[in-house]
């Protein structure tokens, strides 16, 4: 008699939805990434800007399908057009903030920069695309680019 809950109980945990038999992912992000942002381009009032590549090294720790981060060291974004500096932003102190892991792919946004982050993770790599908005003097950018990034 006693063996009917028991069994009951693994039935019920067994069954139902998906979320009962969660898998951890194969995408594992937890670790220290170096991140370099390339081709990074905006326009203001019909003008091309380009950004220098930027460096931002990250320690990302990973939940189940979540993952967060707090930058290590500062980095400096500069946009300039043709015929002068628009932007040059120091970044310090920067988070990586609403990670999430979905098969190998992930998105993330950053703390204080509004935007958002798109990659496919590799076992030693990542390659995705960004989109920051850069506030600086009075000026406002929307920045699209390129990333990868690299354990360290």
């Amino acid at each position: 008699m006693k063996r009917h809950p028991i069994l009951a109980l693994a039935l019920l945990l067994g069954c139902g939805g998906d979320d009962n038999n969660v898998v951890p992912p194969e995408t594992l992000v937890a670790g220290t990434w170096r991140f370099r942002y390339t081709n990074l381009t905006a326009t203001i009032q019909g003008v091309g800007v380009s950004c220098g590549p930027v460096s931002l090294d990250f320690s990302i720790t990973q939940g189940l399908f979540t993952f967060t981060g707090v930058q290590v060291g500062t980095g400096t974004v500069t946009c300039s057009t043709n015929t002068a500096v628009l932007v040059s932003t120091l970044i310090t102190g920067e988070t990586i903030v609403q990670g999430q892991i979905q098969g190998p792919s992930i998105a993330f946004g950053f703390g204080t920069m509004p935007g958002v982050q798109t990659a496919i993770v590799g076992q030693t790599s990542l390659n995705g695309r960004s989109q920051w908005l850069l506030q600086a003097n009075g000026v406002v950018l929307l920045v699209n680019g390129q990333f990868t990034a690299v354990r360290l």
